[in-house]
């Protein structure tokens, strides 16, 4: 559901606030969550809001990347198979630092 979600990313926000140790309980309670995106050629810089978001001071950069993929599905038409590879070749290149995985 769209709240359990939500709540997982409130979640791994909370990872990125200074708790060195989880116990194993709770790091398996924090699995990771894939985050899919429609994509059609719009800017995706929002997404950089998942390590800091512009009016907050708070870094989460971390915590992403070790629990957060991004999956990017093409949903404009039209593209060859050749400039579609491109394309996802380009924002795999782009977002890679920013997540766990990119595809």
């Amino acid at each position: 559901s769209l709240e359990a979600g939500l709540n997982r990313v409130l979640d791994l926000r909370a990872l990125g606030r200074g708790k060195p140790h989880l116990t194993a309980e709770l790091e398996e309670a924090h699995a990771p969550v894939d985050v899919v995106v429609c994509y059609c050629n719009e800017p995706l810089n929002w997404l950089k809001g998942f390590h800091q978001l512009p009016w907050r001071a708070e870094v989460h950069g971390a915590a992403s990347v070790q629990n957060v993929a991004l999956r990017i599905y093409h949903k404009c038409g039209g593209l060859t198979k050749a400039a579609r590879a491109n394309q996802s070749l380009r924002l795999v290149r782009a977002w890679k630092s920013f997540f766990r995985k990119v595809e």
